[in-house]
Parts: C-alpha cells; structure tokens; sequence
C-alpha cells in the first residue's frame, strides 16, 4: 500500500485519509513518549484508535522532518505521523481534554 492525496488535495490536509488506510491494513507503531503519556492520563489503546477512527483531524503541520496530524475528540487528542514507504501509523502522543 503507498499512501497518496488524490487530486490537487494539499499534502497537510490528507491525514485522515492515511488513518483510515493504516487503520484498515497497516500497522500502529507507539512513541515511548505516547506510551507514558496514555499511562500518565489513563487513556486505554482502544480510546486511541476510536479517537484516530472517529476524530476530526486537523491539518497537517511540518515537525521534525515529517507531517504530523493532530486529531480530536471532545475527550482525546492523538497526535500522529506517517511512514509513507511502509503502512505505519506511529503515534505521538495522547492526552486526555480536561474539561
């Protein structure tokens, strides 16, 4: 699987589109840093990948060499990036939204 935007779609905008492809047919890969952080706030993996699946993703931002895609629930952030070469969706960091 290569992850593309189709059409003119601007690359920052393309993050929940890859998502869902990784999500269906690739792989998750976590950060120590995100590890922590899900301990640390008490979020459980599948509060993760509901987030990722059903959150609002903002635009892409440029960060350390690589896009990284912020996406939101009333209750999570996750804050992803991609290896485009390999299906691989590696997660950040998550916090709990403090309300």
């Amino acid at each position: 699987m290569i992850l593309y935007c189709s059409g003119q779609t601007p690359r920052s905008r393309c993050g929940k589109k890859f998502i869902r492809e990784i999500l269906s047919a690739g792989s998750v890969r976590w950060t120590k840093h995100a590890k922590d952080e899900i301990e640390k706030d008490n979020i459980s993996i599948e509060d993760v990948i509901s987030t990722l699946r059903a959150g609002t993703a903002e635009p892409g931002e440029w960060e350390n060499d690589g896009w990284r895609y912020r996406v939101r629930t009333n209750r999570f952030y996750v804050v992803v990036e991609f290896d485009e070469e390999n299906p691989l969706l590696i997660v950040i960091t998550a916090w709990r939204v403090n309300k």
